[in-house]
């Protein structure tokens, strides 16, 4: 009866995993697609999201690209 219930712990746990994931796949395509570079082909925005890696050191950079993002979903909700 233990073993039973461990893997059907263990079974909703890996579904809520996949259901996280999933969802964080969707959230980050949605950003994608609202930066607006969903056009561009797979190794352009791998690239670009390496430079990105890249520059997360920076703290200046990501206060003035969260300051940035924060403006977009602003004026996207005032658009609305």
């Amino acid at each position: 009866m233990k073993a039973d219930k461990m893997m059907n712990t263990l079974e909703l746990t890996s579904h809520n995993t996949r259901k996280a994931r999933t969802k964080k796949m969707i959230l980050l395509g949605g950003l994608v697609s609202k930066a607006k570079i969903d056009n561009w082909n797979t190794n352009a925005l791998l690239g670009a999201f390496l430079s990105l890696k890249d520059k997360e050191a920076d703290q200046l950079q990501i206060e003035a690209w969260t300051y940035k993002g924060d403006k977009a979903f602003s004026k996207e909700e005032s658009s609305s």
